[in-house]
């Protein structure tokens, strides 16, 4: 694979998705490097993969913490450790376009044939180098600049809503906000994806979405939306955005498909 620069426009845009411009270019290109090219482990990005688990999983945790005080430490626990999987950290190397910016050697070559797709690294080592780049940020910029380019990377990822339920959380279709802005359930299912792939073997067209209500006021909204799948409509689920309400009414379209009704 060919090396990127640390000034090449890849690395720019990089830095950009990141909101943080790196002072330490060398940094930059060591979070890039993977082991099959540096002359030492020293020189790879493995230690930085190893402080990145930690500041992700600290940033993750934090927010986790402050935006859902109705879960226990075993809820918040198995939300947090679905949050920052190798899955979706390579995901979130995906939305980076980290791919092309990892340097790495021929001895990566057996694992890049076993993917199956030619060209193309393990998502292990884009999970890896997801986390050197967050350790990056921490270590060139602050703690501030790495939580928030970890808010930042979950408001906007398609991971998906709800949380890990709790005996006090309200019935699929009524459940308020996602907790994290767009964050998955840990087993990473995205209920519109799966509601579209259902009403498709059923023989029917991809469901729509009906925005039934938007109350609040501007910084506190609350949109409920409901599914409709060949003229009929299921019942609603609500969000702090459009995005996170239809994550909603998929789920309680699905519920009430599952449960017969």
């Amino acid at each position: 694979m060919s090396p990127a620069a640390p000034d090449d426009p890849g690395t720019a845009a990089l830095e950009a998705a990141l909101g943080h411009v790196f002072v330490d270019r060398a940094l930059l290109r060591r979070c890039l490097t993977h082991s099959s090219i540096a002359r030492t482990p020293l020189e790879s990005n493995e230690r930085l993969e190893f402080l990145g688990d930690a500041i992700l999983g600290a940033a993750v945790c934090e927010r986790l913490f402050a935006a859902r005080p109705d879960l226990s430490e075993g809820e918040l626990t198995k939300l947090k450790s679905g949050l920052v999987s190798r899955r979706n950290c390579a995901l979130l190397a995906d939305r980076l376009e980290l791919e092309p910016l990892i340097r790495t050697g021929k001895g990566l070559a057996g694992a890049v044939r076993a993917t199956g797709r030619p060209g193309r690294v393990p998502r292990s080592v884009l999970s890896n180098a997801f986390e050197a780049v967050i350790a990056g940020v921490y270590l060139d910029g602050s703690w501030e600049a790495a939580r928030a380019c970890v808010n930042r990377l979950l408001d906007e990822a398609e991971l998906d809503p709800t949380p890990v339920p709790s005996p006090a959380s309200p019935p699929v279709g009524e459940h308020g906000p996602s907790p994290l802005g767009g964050a998955r359930l840990p087993d990473g299912v995205n209920y519109k994806s799966r509601l579209q792939h259902r009403t498709q073997l059923a023989g029917h067209g991809p469901p729509s979405y009906e925005l039934l209500e938007a109350t609040g006021p501007d910084h506190a909204r609350t949109f409920t939306v409901r599914a409709v799948i060949a003229g009929e409509r299921y019942p609603p689920g609500a969000g702090a955005t459009k995005k996170a309400a239809e994550q909603a009414a998929a789920a309680a379209a699905l519920a009430a498909l599952e449960g017969g009704g």
